[in-house]
């Protein structure tokens, strides 16, 4: 099959369906009007094209510029998220029996904000300990910090610190190579 160069109108239907679509794919190439089979190969191809991968880029490209958001920025935010726990740290206090909780006092505004960004789960939950006069009101917060893993991991793909493709190259095909997998992945037979 020789390669398509061409953007086509499809093509260009393609990348609008799936920019207003919410990205996506599957639903976008059902709306330019391509047939989705359940092994169908197409949409890999298609949304590999440059002329796709362009128009794409082209359409996105005034919402990227109204939220500014730059690859410096993301590069920014993942940092934060990645150093979660250092950032949390100085919110954590000891009561006099050893416990720890959450005191975000003596915060300022931005230290707040800063907060806010790596923190994926805030909640809080009030009940009564005790019965009578001995009876007080518990506070517990729950607080859930992004995952450092997760933010690191991701910023290693932006930076291509990370190969997340992998190349076959040689001789033989792509079919000849799973059907030699599979024997190998056999039980051998006693004779």
């Amino acid at each position: 099959m020789k390669p398509h160069n061409k953007t086509t109108d499809k093509d260009k239907a393609v990348a609008r369906f799936y920019v207003s679509n919410g990205f996506k794919k599957k639903e976008a190439m059902i709306a330019a009007g391509y047939k989705m089979g359940p092994r169908s190969t197409t949409m890999v191809r298609v949304f590999n094209r440059p002329g796709v991968i362009a128009e794409i880029a082209r359409l996105m490209a005034p919402a990227k510029a109204k939220a500014e958001i730059t690859a410096e920025w993301v590069r920014e935010h993942l940092r934060e998220r990645g150093d979660a726990s250092i950032t949390l740290a100085k919110y954590r206090k000891v009561d006099s029996i050893g416990q720890l909780y959450w005191d975000f006092s003596g915060a300022t505004e931005e230290e707040l904000a800063l907060a806010m960004r790596v923190i994926d789960e805030l909640s809080t939950d009030t009940y009564t300990d005790g019965r009578g006069e001995d009876a007080r009101e518990v506070k517990k917060t729950k607080i859930k910090a992004a995952n450092p893993d997760t933010s690191i991991l991701t910023a290693a793909r932006i930076l291509g610190m990370l190969n997340d493709k992998l190349e076959v190259t040689g001789e033989m095909s792509l079919v000849e190579r799973l059907r030699r997998g599979r024997l190998r992945a056999q039980p051998k037979q006693e004779e």
